[in-house]
């Protein structure tokens, strides 16, 4: 997975750990991976000085286990198969082909080292969760009993497993699952064939999972059921919120007018904020020989299927997007097909979604929805006084509005008491929203001699 280059977890975890997770280099075997335990209140994106939502509704997509798998990657001959070993006292290290849909941000040879520069058995980095993937696919649910996730790495034919989902509430909820179907047939995946009596236009990196006791309408009130956002629709400067498979949560926007390579390549997502102003916001980073950078790049092996929403202030309300780098989402071009005349194609969208509302109905009697968000957005909600926010919160301070200067005023008064330490953030406003912030930290008002 890709890693994060500024990673500061109290802000950009999504969930609350009551641990870390263990990662042993030295024997992959011993590696213990941890799930979160309630929803982090300090979020990033809940700092109102971002402009973003404060209300998005993770509670539909699966609680994923944060570390790194605990299968050997150890393919030395003779090598112990629950990681790199010591092979007649010499230390042996994973194969790169091996490793390298696990450990991120590598550049160069990996197997006199974890990472490029490194000191011989220095394991700094593969003993960090932030430079590991999961080994673990996403699940977002789109029914009381169903979920669709990317098949290429769920991998193609039967498969049961568990999934774990956390209610808004904080009530974890243990379910188990099985496949009813990939959306995939020929080529990479033969013998794989939709259900017979429903229509599907063409074949797409999708499996759709069936919950062996599906969520009762009290529990619905807890967790989410995502409806579809139409990606032909999207405005294009509306935040797209990722979490990635250590559940961090990153904001995108779209970059360009082709929604339908935005679904499917990473590439054309660009920072949402500049790295060197918005000191909280988590950037992707690339490990390389001059160490680590934030770069737009952010695609590894362990990426696929990650999952992308999206909020409508319009309608106050959290949508499923995408699964990025596998699966994509459901794009119908009917509703204007003007806005994309090269892809005529894309109308094929909502046959495909159009069937699987079907079959799910046909199932269990509920309607699948789909959703398009053309319109603008509106600016942010007004605070108690006025439309900026009324508190901030910086670096793990609560900061409170103490002065508001409207247009050409220019004198800042405060009182100050000596002995103590302040620290101030400044924002401007207007009736489109409100600013980011500048801010002194730790200002201290010595005593008088």
């Amino acid at each position: 997975m890709a890693y994060i280059v500024n990673y500061n977890p109290p802000f950009h975890d999504l969930y609350k750990y009551i641990s870390g997770p263990t990662i042993d280099p030295e024997n992959y075997a011993n590696n213990t991976q941890v799930y979160g335990y309630s929803y982090n209140n300090q979020l990033w994106i809940k700092n109102p000085g971002y402009s973003l939502s404060n209300n998005v509704d993770f509670s539909g997509i699966d609680v994923r286990p944060r570390g790194a798998p605990s299968y050997g990657f150890d393919t030395w001959p003779g090598a112990n198969s629950g990681g790199i070993s010591f092979i007649n006292g010499v230390l042996k290290y994973p194969n790169s082909a091996a490793i390298k849909g696990f450990l991120s941000g590598y550049e160069g040879n990996i197997q006199a080292c974890y990472y490029p520069g490194c000191p011989e058995k220095d394991f700094t980095r593969t003993s960090d969760y932030n430079y590991w993937n999961n080994g673990v696919f996403a699940k977002i649910l789109i029914s009381p009993k169903h979920f669709i996730s990317t098949l290429h790495y769920a991998g193609a034919g039967p498969k049961n497993l568990t999934a774990f989902f956390l209610g808004k509430g904080g009530t974890f909820y243990t379910k188990t699952a099985s496949k009813k179907f990939d959306f995939q047939s020929g080529g990479n995946f033969p013998g794989y064939t939709w259900p017979a009596g429903y229509t599907w236009p063409f074949s797409k990196d999708w499996c759709l999972f069936e919950l062996g006791t599906a969520f009762s309408e009290t529990e619905l009130n807890d967790i989410k059921i995502y409806k579809f956002a139409n990606l032909a629709s999207i405005p294009s400067a509306l935040p797209i919120y990722l979490l990635s498979p250590q559940s961090v949560v990153t904001v995108r926007k779209r970059a360009d007018g082709s929604i339908s390579t935005y679904a499917q390549q990473a590439n054309y997502l660009p920072f949402y904020f500049d790295p060197n102003k918005a000191s909280e916001v988590p950037f992707y980073g690339y490990e390389g020989f001059a160490g680590d950078t934030a770069t737009t790049q952010y695609l590894w092996d362990g990426d696929s299927g990650t999952p992308s929403l999206v909020y409508d202030t319009n309608t106050n309300d959290t949508y499923f997007l995408s699964l990025l780098n596998g699966g994509g989402g459901i794009f119908d071009n009917s509703i204007n097909p003007s806005l994309y005349p090269n892809e005529p194609n894309y109308t094929d969208g909502k046959i495909l979604f159009d069937s699987l509302q079907k079959y799910i109905y046909d199932q269990i009697g509920y309607t699948i929805g789909i959703v398009n968000i053309s319109s603008a957005q509106p600016p942010p909600p007004p605070g108690p006084s006025g439309p900026y926010p009324t508190n901030l919160f910086i670096n793990g301070k609560t900061l409170s509005v103490q002065q508001v200067l409207l247009t050409n005023q220019t004198n800042v008064q405060f009182g100050f008491e000596p002995g103590l330490t302040y620290s101030f953030a400044i924002i401007s406003y207007n009736s489109s929203g409100y600013s980011g912030y500048s801010i002194i930290e730790n200002f201290y008002l010595p005593y008088s001699s």
